[in-house]
């Protein structure tokens, strides 16, 4: 039985800035001595995954596309998974969902910044090159310090047709096959693209 996630932030939460939390030095792909190292931060519940609690027995569902996503960007990227949850919840879920290890670090609820009715994950403490690290997660406020290296996702509860993580593929092999220089503008750029596809879906009548 899974324990709970535990992500929301409690009512008593005070203005906390979590100690620095710089991960051990990147390493560089097989074959890729010299080149940049491209970090990619994940997120869990309702990006990877989606955890239901029935009967008081705990259960989780993998979103599609998801473990292949993460070993074909683990070809690429340094991946992070970053997460509101505990730790004890996390790592049962990861080691469940990751047993190839695709994942390079784990992040867990405490390693968040609190603030007065929000949860941030700040990039800037991880210690690596901004201009070469993202973040996909379901909720932008967590990226909100670093908004323009932040790509949100459509939450993902249960449907099983959902093609968010493969349609993001192409772009970020784009990115590391480019070798570019500044993430930030590609990003923004995407993102723009996405609202206005989601716009131009949108039925009104």
């Amino acid at each position: 039985m899974l324990p709970p996630p535990n992500t929301n932030p409690p009512n008593h939460m005070h203005t906390r800035k979590s100690p620095d939390f710089h991960l051990p030095p990147p390493q560089q792909k097989p074959g890729k001595e010299g080149e940049p190292v491209y970090t990619l931060v994940l997120d869990m519940d309702e990006t990877l995954i989606h955890f239901e609690e029935v009967g008081g027995k705990g259960r989780f569902f993998i979103r599609p596309y998801a473990e292949r996503f993460l070993k074909e960007m683990a070809e690429l990227y340094e991946i992070v998974v970053f997460t509101a949850g505990v730790q004890e919840y996390a790592d049962k879920v990861l080691d469940i969902l990751d047993p190839n290890k695709y994942i390079t670090h784990r992040l867990y609820r405490q390693h968040l910044t609190l603030r007065p009715g929000i949860i941030l994950k700040d990039l800037s403490k991880i210690g690596r090159d901004l201009f070469r690290t993202m973040i996909i997660d379901n909720a932008p406020e967590n990226f909100k310090l670093q908004p323009d290296n932040g790509i949100e996702i459509i939450s993902w509860y249960n449907n099983p047709y959902d093609t968010e993580l493969l349609e993001l593929m192409p772009f970020l092999t784009e990115l590391v096959m480019k070798k570019v220089d500044d993430v930030v503008p590609a990003v923004r750029k995407l993102k723009e693209q996405r609202r206005k596809k989601r716009f131009k879906n949108t039925k009104y009548w």
